[in-house]
C-alpha cells in the first residue's frame, strides 16, 4: 500500500509526476502552480499540531476537484517547516531561513519552466512572508507572476486573537479527523499572539468547549464545500490574469 505525503487530488500533485512528464508539457505558461504553506502549532483547539495542514489541504483538495477540467493546475508538496516565532509552534525556522526556503522552492518551479505561482497559506505568522515574496521580491528576481491567498481571506483564521472563526476551525478539524478534540482538563496554557493593534491582547485562551462529532460531520462538510468553492473561484480568477508583459522582465528606464 502506497503512503502519500499529503492529502491531495492525486492527478494534479507535483510529486506524482516524473521529470520526463514535466519535460513533455509544452504549454507550461498556461499552468498554475499552487504551493501550500502550513505550519505546525498548538492553536488551543484541542487538535494536533498539524491541524493547519489537515484543514488547509482538505480545502485545497476540494477546490481542485471543483474546478478540475477548467484550468491546468499542479499542486506542490506543502511547505511544512516555516516561520513560527512562538512557543506554541513546532519545527519552526527563523525568518531569514524561512524566506530562503520559500525562494528555493520558487526558483525550482521557475527552472522547471512554469511562471505563474500561487501561495496558499494557512499560517498567520507566514502571511507577511509570502505576501512580501509574491508582491515584490520573487516577482522581480525571477520574472514570475506571483500571487498569495491566505486562509484568513477565505473567512477562516488560526490567529488566536484576530480570529472570529476558531470554533469553526475546531469543528472542521473534528469532521476531517473523525475525532473530537481533546481539551485541557483545567485552565490550558494561553496561545501567544503578536499585537496587531493598539491595546490588543497578546494572548488568547484555549477553547473550552467543542461541537460533538455527529454535529461536526454535518457542519464541517458544509463548511469544507463552501470554503473549497471560494478558493476555487479565487484560483480561477488568478488563472484568468493576463501574462506579464515582456515575459515578466522589468526594464529600467534610462535617462535621456
Amino acid at each position: 500500500m502506497m503512503t502519500y505525503i499529503a492529502d491531495v487530488e492525486k492527478s494534479t500533485f507535483w510529486a506524482h509526476r516524473s521529470w520526463t512528464r514535466f519535460a513533455e508539457i509544452e504549454d507550461k505558461h498556461n499552468y498554475l502552480v499552487v504551493v501550500p504553506v502550513c505550519g505546525f502549532a498548538d492553536w488551543g483547539l484541542g487538535h494536533p499540531l498539524d491541524i493547519e495542514e489537515t484543514v488547509g489541504m482538505a480545502i485545497l483538495k476540494q477546490a481542485v476537484k471543483t474546478m478540475k477540467g477548467f484550468l491546468s493546475i499542479i499542486v506542490a508538496p506543502p511547505l511544512r517547516f516555516v516561520l513560527g516565532p512562538y512557543e506554541n509552534c513546532a519545527f519552526s525556522l527563523d525568518s531569514e531561513t524561512a524566506y530562503d526556503y520559500v525562494e528555493d522552492v520558487v526558483h525550482s518551479i521557475h527552472i522547471t519552466g512554469f511562471n505563474k505561482v500561487v501561495f496558499f497559506n494557512t499560517s498567520p505568522w507566514n502571511e507577511e512572508l509570502v505576501n512580501k515574496a509574491c508582491a515584490r521580491d520573487l516577482r522581480i528576481k525571477y520574472a514570475m507572476q506571483m500571487f498569495s491567498i491566505n486562509l484568513y481571506g477565505l473567512g477562516l483564521d488560526f490567529h488566536p486573537v484576530r480570529s472570529k472563526s476558531r470554533s469553526l476551525l475546531q469543528t472542521m478539524g473534528t469532521y476531517l479527523r473523525e475525532q473530537e478534540p481533546v481539551l485541557a482538563s483545567g485552565p490550558g496554557k494561553s496561545v501567544p499572539s503578536d499585537v496587531l493593534e493598539m491595546d490588543e491582547a497578546s494572548h488568547a485562551d484555549p477553547l473550552t468547549d467543542f461541537t460533538p462529532l455527529e454535529q461536526a460531520r454535518k457542519e464541517g462538510a458544509k463548511m469544507l464545500r463552501q470554503t473549497g468553492e471560494h478558493l476555487a473561484g479565487l484560483l480561477l480568477e488568478v488563472n484568468e490574469r493576463q501574462p506579464l508583459p515582456h515575459d515578466g522582465v522589468i526594464y529600467q528606464k534610462k535617462g535621456l
